[in-house]
C-alpha cells in the first residue's frame, strides 16, 4: 500500500478550540482544499437572512446549529461528487463531534486525516482578548470546550493524524 500524506487525502479535518489558528493553518497547507466553516455557514445566513447584518459570536444560536449543519453536509457532498479535496475546518473538539466525518468518509471509501491544533486554555484566552469584541468567543466556551478535548488517533478511524501543540 501507498503510504499515505496529507497532500495524498480526500478529506481533511483541521480541529482544535477557538483561536487556535485552524483557519490560518488551512490556508497556508491546503489552498488546493474546498473550504468548510460553520462559522462562515453562520455568517452567510445572517447576512442572507438579515439584511446583510454581519454575524458575530455573540449571535451564535443553538437553534440554527441543525440548519448550519444541513448546510454543512450539501456543501461537503457537492465537492466530494465532483472529486475536489476537502478540509473541515471546525473546532470538533472530541471523538463524538469527529464521528460524522469519519463515517462520510468511509462510505465513499476515501481516506481522512485530522489535524489538531493542541494550545494550551490560557494561551486561548490571551488570544481572545486581544480579539474585537465582536470576533470574542465567550470565556467560558473556550473553558468548557477545552475541558472536553479529546485528542484525535488513528484508533478512532483516521488514516493520518497530526497533532500540533503550540505553548
Amino acid at each position: 500500500m501507498a503510504q499515505v500524506s496529507f497532500n495524498t487525502l480526500q478529506m481533511v479535518l483541521v480541529c482544535g478550540n477557538y483561536n487556535s489558528g485552524k483557519s490560518v493553518l488551512a490556508a497556508k497547507y491546503f489552498p488546493g482544499f474546498k473550504r468548510v466553516n460553520h462559522n462562515e455557514i453562520r455568517r452567510f445566513i445572517k447576512t442572507m437572512t438579515e439584511h446583510g447584518q454581519d454575524w458575530s459570536a455573540s449571535d451564535y444560536d443553538p437553534e440554527m446549529e441543525h440548519l448550519v449543519k444541513r448546510i454543512e453536509t450539501v456543501i461537503i457532498h457537492h465537492h466530494l461528487e465532483r472529486h475536489e479535496r476537502v478540509i473541515i475546518d471546525n473546532t470538533c473538539i472530541n471523538r463524538e463531534s469527529r464521528k460524522k466525518y469519519l463515517q462520510e468518509a468511509r462510505a465513499r471509501k476515501l481516506a481522512i486525516g485530522c489535524v489538531f491544533i493542541d494550545v494550551p486554555v490560557s494561551e486561548l484566552l490571551e488570544r481572545n482578548r486581544k480579539r474585537t469584541e465582536t470576533e470574542r468567543v465567550p470565556e467560558r466556551i473556550l473553558s468548557m470546550l477545552h475541558a472536553k478535548m479529546e485528542l484525535p488517533s488513528t484508533e478512532e478511524g483516521f488514516d493520518l493524524v497530526k497533532i500540533i501543540r503550540e505553548t
